[in-house]
């Protein structure tokens, strides 16, 4: 038996309910084994840690409902640590779904170029390649010049640093993309890229966004963000009654 404190008596009393009940949920999500939940309110701090992470494991492997058979766990309950527990478990699936939906992302900055081999044709130069994104991870280099995106060229008077943008903005996350570059030499070569998820500390595309902390790294004030979209959504949840 695993020592359970005072004061989560009551919301282990909700749990077996939760459990006798059955499947809740839009799609029945099944409930967590009554075993986990049992070690989630444990006095013990790092089993309450480790049983969150299996609680997280449990969330990811149902196919709907979880976010509110969690959601609905934290409301049922005012003690700190089970809260805490839960709001590990619920960041991790949640973070993971909203990134699914993200506009696509390469890292580079770039700016707009005529070519000089054609008076209309247009194309974009790099500027900088962000670490660890997709650009690095392909062997973009500062100087390449990006010709064509899926076969896909720009000329004059458009501008091709907002249609390509757009062009992976509208694309999902993990999607393949194929690249023509042209190297300052004039060389040109064909790369393929999967598309990552936008940074949430670049805010959404096309739209202004308020610079991080010059203090934080990059890493900090991806991590930064990263929290506060996930305090967003679940003060949306907990503020507006039991979770639908």
């Amino acid at each position: 038996m695993i020592p359970i404190r005072g004061s989560l008596r009551p919301a282990l009393a909700w749990l077996v309910c939760l459990l006798v009940a059955g499947p809740v949920g839009p799609a029945g999500a099944d409930p967590p084994p009554a075993g986990l939940l049992e070690k989630l309110l444990s006095e013990s701090f790092p089993e309450r840690v480790r049983a969150s992470s299996a609680l997280a494991d449990w969330a990811r492997r149902q196919a709907e409902g979880p976010e509110k058979v969690l959601v609905d766990l934290m409301q049922s309950s005012t003690d700190p640590e089970l809260r805490k527990g839960v709001e590990r478990a619920l960041e991790g699936i949640v973070l993971k779904r909203l990134a699914n939906d993200r506009p696509a992302y390469v890292g580079i900055l770039m700016r707009p170029v005529r070519l000089g081999d054609d008076p209309g044709g247009l194309g974009i130069t790099v500027d900088r390649v962000n670490p660890d994104t997709p650009a690095e991870r392909a062997g973009l280099k500062v100087g390449d010049l990006i010709v064509e995106l899926d076969g896909e060229t720009w000329s004059f008077p458009g501008d091709p640093r907002e249609d390509f943008g757009n062009a992976i903005a509208a694309r999902k996350p993990g999607t393949q993309v194929r690249l023509k570059l042209r190297n300052p030499k004039g060389e040109e070569r064909e790369v393929e890229l999967t598309l990552a998820p936008r940074p949430w500390s670049l805010g959404e595309w096309g739209k202004p966004s308020t610079p991080p902390p010059a203090e934080l790294s990059s890493g900090e004030a991806e991590e930064q963000a990263r929290q506060q979209v996930f305090r967003d959504w679940l003060q949306g949840q907990l503020g507006s009654g039991p979770a639908r």
